[in-house]
């Protein structure tokens, strides 16, 4: 059975939306993950801000939360898919974050897109030791990947 991914935020940009669905089908081949249904919000500093208030009791936003759902807790999907929970992206702390790090909007956008589907797998960093553990996998897994790209972001059009 295939991956499913729901994308809340790029719905009017076709061509962002299909190469973000290619980069991490990609990704959940990397980690052999098969039969997964869960969404990515793309959204603003704004909003992200209120969720990490609410859910994590934590002031101004942050670049990815990671929402798990208790699979003991969870409804079956009706076309027998796993649902592991949904990932909430900041494009504004991306983008800001890309010029900080020096780096392309695009590669930091796959980074929290990396990282968030690692949380989803159940993973965890105690820091941020970017080698060992999670953020190596991560790095690993964004060096795998680095040239599928993701039409939309660098240009400016999204």
């Amino acid at each position: 059975m295939k991956n499913e991914i729901q994308w809340i935020g790029a719905e009017e940009q076709e061509d962002f939306n299909q190469s973000l669905d290619g980069f991490v089908m990609e990704v959940l081949d990397i980690l052999y993950i098969d039969n997964w249904s869960f969404s990515v919000t793309l959204t603003e500093d704004t909003q992200m801000a209120e969720l990490n208030k609410r859910w994590r009791n934590k002031e101004g936003s942050t670049d990815v939360l990671t929402f798990v759902l208790d699979q003991d807790d969870g409804f079956p999907h009706p076309l027998g898919f796993y649902e592991p929970g949904d990932i909430v992206i900041s494009l504004e702390r991306v983008s800001s974050q890309a010029k900080e790090y020096k780096q392309s909007k695009e590669k930091e956008l796959k980074r929290v897109l990396v990282h968030g589907i690692l949380h989803l797998k159940g993973m965890t960093h105690p820091g941020y030791d970017w080698t060992k553990g999670m953020l190596k996998l991560q790095e690993d897994i964004l060096n795998d990947t680095e040239g599928l790209q993701i039409i939309g972001w660098n240009d400016g059009t999204v």
